[in-house]
């Protein structure tokens, strides 16, 4: 007869496969907006094996900020190199994509995240398991998996759910008795690094429990009563940096590479991304989407810091190389304090920022329900924990639901279909000004594309003669909600800025391809 702690071991384990399962079931299989269409296009360029695109054919135009205008939609100039481009996100996430479309064709490309995901929900059920039991894991990784913010970055070839993963692959490995487990972390957290830079304040959480650590990070086979040398201490806290320098080493290469400086990103510059002012903003936004989509369980888990008892694995496992307590609080803070003064973002979605913390977070939560419910009996305490946690599960899901998350693959779907009707409704010397789809256009039609958000007005009338006159034919192309905008943008300029004298055709719905 299996014990428990096995059978629940397999239901985590069923659990991470469904998980997977429905990441590659509703995934958008597209390169369709900024970074969907930015990380996959990445993908392609590394097994190129070029990561800049020289686009000689733009040589000749001269409009005002003509590099920009040549960028599609997650990508930007060079700086000193005229019309050519280079990706704004991070190479981690492309790297990995680049693996799978190596191992398993275009479909692996787009399984990558899938994968990160049911790997992701156990691991949390490995490290919770670790830091409490198994049964407080299992329902901390159900409560994962079923997260709307999860499950919604499940869907789209995004970093959110990979970054999540290989931290929590870090923070397990750390848990570890072995000095070389450290070691083993930090070339995890290169991983980490590569793919989310801006997370690096982890790697410092990491380092802080190691040396805060009342333990030797030395085999159990060791007295556990024996006080852990500073050297010891020393020398974890060094594997874990050496792991890490190979992932830091390439940011800082490929930053110099793609932007000009080690300490340069695809992003805006540093004080521009991060303000005190955005703090009280994004507090509100955070506090209000946590509250909405996740249920008030998520405001048990600062408690469990506080209280004795809560986590007890401090007092089970004598060996621990890191203080769990540090580490667990610590990676909270860690991804708050990234974001907390992070340019604010108005939609719920954009909770995914805070997904890196999730795994602590609901792994603490459910830990001081448990303590909470110490009082009943063992099976009493397991069942109200099970019925509580199916509750929140179907809340979740209904929230992920009503917010049609489930619906994104076949919304990006229209992307795909777009560009493939482009591909045939136009010659192959076909030049389109479009924005949300100048990438995905790019991507399935091999059309030209030139950004109309980043022409100036005055420009409009200039940019369709220079490209009639290089020998290609224009075209503009619009989902419904971009008409307007660029309407407002053009109409004061040029005749071309009402488009209802422009001969149009509706080749997807809600999307339109005009021909001036």
């Amino acid at each position: 007869m299996p014990s428990r702690g096995t059978i629940i071991g397999w239901l985590a384990i069923l659990l991470a496969v469904l998980t997977t399962v429905a990441g590659a079931r509703w995934n958008t299989n597209a390169a369709s907006g900024s970074d969907s269409y930015g990380y996959v296009s990445q993908a392609d360029l590394w097994l190129a094996g070029h990561l800049r695109i020289e686009q000689p054919w733009a040589l000749d135009f001269a409009w005002q900020d003509v590099d920009w205008t040549v960028a599609p939609i997650g990508y930007h100039p060079v700086p000193g190199r005229p019309r050519a481009v280079v990706p704004i996100y991070s190479p981690g996430l492309p790297l990995l994509m680049a693996l799978g479309k190596l191992l398993a064709g275009p479909t692996g490309l787009f399984m990558v995240v899938p994968l990160l995901g049911g790997l992701a929900v156990w691991l949390t059920y490995r490290f919770g398991a670790h830091l409490v039991d198994h049964e407080v894991a299992l329902a901390a990784a159900a409560l994962l998996a079923t997260s709307p913010a999860f499950l919604n970055q499940l869907m789209w070839p995004m970093s959110d759910v990979p970054v999540t993963a290989w931290w929590m692959l870090v923070l397990l490995l750390v848990l570890g008795g072995a000095r070389r487990r450290f070691l083993y972390a930090g070339l995890a957290a290169s991983v980490a690094l590569l793919i989310r830079p801006n997370l690096v304040p982890i790697a410092a959480v990491v380092a802080l429990a190691a040396a805060c650590s009342t333990h030797a990070a030395v085999p159990a086979t060791l007295s556990s009563s024996s006080r852990a040398p500073v050297r010891d201490r020393v020398v974890s806290i060094a594997l874990f940096v050496l792991g890490t320098l190979p992932g830091v080493l390439m940011i800082a290469a490929l930053d110099w590479y793609w932007h000009g400086g080690p300490l340069q990103s695809g992003y805006a510059p540093f004080d521009q991304l991060y303000k005190l002012r955005f703090g009280p903003e994004n507090l509100v936004h955070y506090a209000g989407w946590l509250w909405d989509t996740q249920t008030p369980l998520v405001l048990l888990a600062p408690i469990a810091f506080f209280l004795p008892g809560v986590l007890p694995v401090w007092d089970r496992h004598p060996s621990a190389a890191v203080s769990p307590r540090v580490l667990l609080a610590g990676v909270m803070v860690a991804v708050a304090a990234c974001y907390v003064f992070y340019v604010p973002f108005g939609h719920w979605s954009f909770v995914r920022f805070l997904l890196p913390a999730y795994p602590a977070m609901l792994i603490a939560s459910v830990a001081t329900l448990a303590w909470v419910l110490r009082p009943l009996p063992a099976r009493s305490r397991s069942l109200v924990i099970v019925l509580v946690t199916l509750a929140v599960m179907g809340f979740q899901v209904k929230v992920a639901a009503d917010r049609f998350v489930f619906l994104i693959g076949a919304e990006e779907q229209r992307a795909v279909l777009a560009a493939h009707r482009v591909a045939v409704s136009t010659p192959p010397n076909a030049m389109i000004l479009s924005m949300q789809h100048s990438g995905s256009l790019r991507y399935y039609s091999g059309r030209k594309t030139i950004r109309w958000d980043f022409l100036m007005a005055r420009d409009l009338d200039a940019a369709v003669a220079a490209i009639r006159a290089r020998g290609y034919r224009p075209y503009i192309a619009l989902d419904a909600w971009e008409r307007p905008r660029f309407e407002e943008r053009f109409a004061g300029w040029s005749a071309l800025g009402n488009l209802d004298n422009v001969p149009r055709t509706e080749l997807v719905r809600n999307f339109w391809l005009f021909q001036p």
